[in-house]
C-alpha cells in the first residue's frame, strides 16, 4: 500500500517515508537531508536522523514517526520550533 506516490507507504505495519517526503515536509534541500543522515551518529538521540527502515528498489525509507520526532527536536534545538506551551502539532497532524 502506498500514498503520495512512492514517497510514503506502509511497510511492516508502519508508515515509512522517503527522503523526498522529508524534503517536502521540512523544506530542506537534498544536501541537508543527506547531511542529517550522514552525521546522525554525531548527534544526541533526540536530534539523530533515523536509520533506514527499509529499502525498496533504490529508495531508502525511514520510519515516519522517527522522522517526525527528529524534526520536532531539531526545530526546537535551532529555535524554529513551537514554543514550550504550544499544543499545535507540526505539519497539521492531529494533536
Amino acid at each position: 500500500m502506498s500514498e503520495d506516490g512512492a514517497s510514503r507507504r506502509i511497510e511492516g505495519g508502519r508508515w515509512v517515508v522517503s527522503r523526498a517526503w522529508v524534503m517536502e515536509r521540512t523544506g530542506a534541500a537534498v544536501a541537508t537531508v543527506a547531511r542529517w543522515y550522514a552525521q546522525r551518529e554525531q548527534q544526541p538521540g533526540d536530534r539523530r536522523f533515523p536509520e533506514v527502515a527499509c529499502t525498496l528498489g533504490r529508495t531508502h525509507y525511514y520510519d515516519q514517526a522517527a522522522v517526525e520526532s527528529f524534526w520536532v527536536a531539531w526545530r526546537e534545538d535551532v529555535g524554529t520550533g513551537p514554543s514550550p506551551g504550544c499544543r499545535t502539532a507540526p505539519w497539521g497532524w492531529p494533536g
